[in-house]
């Protein structure tokens, strides 16, 4: 009541100009929205299903044995392109595993791929590891292949910190145990110190079959020595030699050159979390380059595009006692 707040004369001249400024009040509008989106109808943006192809372009092969060795694991609507052949392949059933070969003429033709005898079924238990005399580092590798953003399906193992999540995971299915860590870089983070000083030099790396794969962690990470042994998955396969995922996932080590954090954060698809074709990471080229003198030298390593896949090693940061 505004003759509370002012003398009459004032109230009642307010209260003309509000009514002269409001004006006659009009009918309720009608809301315009006349089919609302509901809750319902909203679809979340999930990724894609576990053996969906998630990323951009098909994936290369330099020949057609090295795509007949795999083309069984992969769903159907995966295309691949053959170099020597020049010629893309789509896969277009999983029961006969048969690839349609795609031609720039009107018709083309369909081949059936050889499927390899079917592996009994892997059960992961805990197992008894070779002993070897004095103190040892695990060098393993995920048994995924992976894109720029290092996540397996849905799972929650993108990035770096669902990177330490998976290696740990997958050292405990098998029985290695704690202090399991990835080999990779980061914005922030350089790989080069990712073991503890104490145990960089003279602590031997090691496979699952206790083989020595470098005599210690400088000598991998100085690109000093190739592989003296296979470098093996957490469940036993030989990841030097599959055409799939030729490269294993390093990163660029960041450099803040005059508080650049751009030259920094080069080379790692977004800090791991892209799969982009038109952004990359450095990666180690597998089977390694005849004038490499070590995995990790630079005769060895080389950008590739976020949307390939590639492999990603996991290392034991506290050495086991035997």
């Amino acid at each position: 009541d505004l003759s509370r707040l002012f003398p009459p004369p004032l109230s009642k001249l307010i209260q003309t100009v509000q009514e002269q400024l409001r004006g006659p009040r009009g009918d309720p509008g009608k809301c315009a929205c006349n089919n609302p989106t509901s809750a319902s109808n909203m679809r979340p943006n999930f990724r894609p299903e576990s053996g969906e192809i998630n990323g951009f372009g098909a994936m290369v092969f330099d020949k057609e044995s090295d795509l007949s060795r795999i083309s069984h694991t992969v769903p159907v609507g995966t295309m691949a392109y053959v170099k020597d052949a020049d010629t893309f392949y789509l896969k277009t059933s999983d029961k006969t595993n048969t690839w349609r070969v795609i031609s720039m003429m009107a018709q083309s033709d369909a081949i059936n791929l050889p499927i390899p005898e079917p592996e009994p079924q892997k059960i992961y238990v805990p197992r008894q590891f070779p002993q070897i005399a004095g103190k040892k580092l695990y060098l393993v590798a995920r048994n995924e292949r992976l894109r720029g953003d290092l996540r397996q399906g849905n799972r929650l193992t993108g990035a770096h910190a669902g990177s330490i999540y998976a290696c740990q995971r997958s050292a405990n299915a098998v029985g290695l145990g704690r202090a399991f860590y990835p080999l990779i870089s980061t914005d922030v983070f350089n790989m080069d110190y990712v073991v503890p000083p104490m145990y960089r030099y003279g602590v031997p790396l090691v496979n699952l079959n206790g083989e020595i794969i470098f005599k210690d962690f400088m000598s991998l990470i100085q690109g000093q020595s190739r592989p003296q042994a296979k470098i093996l998955s957490f469940d036993g396969q030989d990841i030097m030699d599959d055409p799939a995922a030729p490269c294993l996932w390093l990163g660029r080590r960041p450099i803040y050159l005059n508080g650049d954090y751009e030259y920094a954060a080069q080379a790692k698809c977004r800090n791991w979390q892209s799969t982009y074709p038109t952004e990359q990471a450095l990666t180690a080229t597998l089977p390694l380059e005849s004038n490499a003198p070590g995995l990790l030298s630079k005769e060895n390593t080389k950008l590739v595009a976020c949307s390939q896949f590639c492999r990603m090693l996991c290392i034991q940061i506290a050495p086991t006692n035997t």
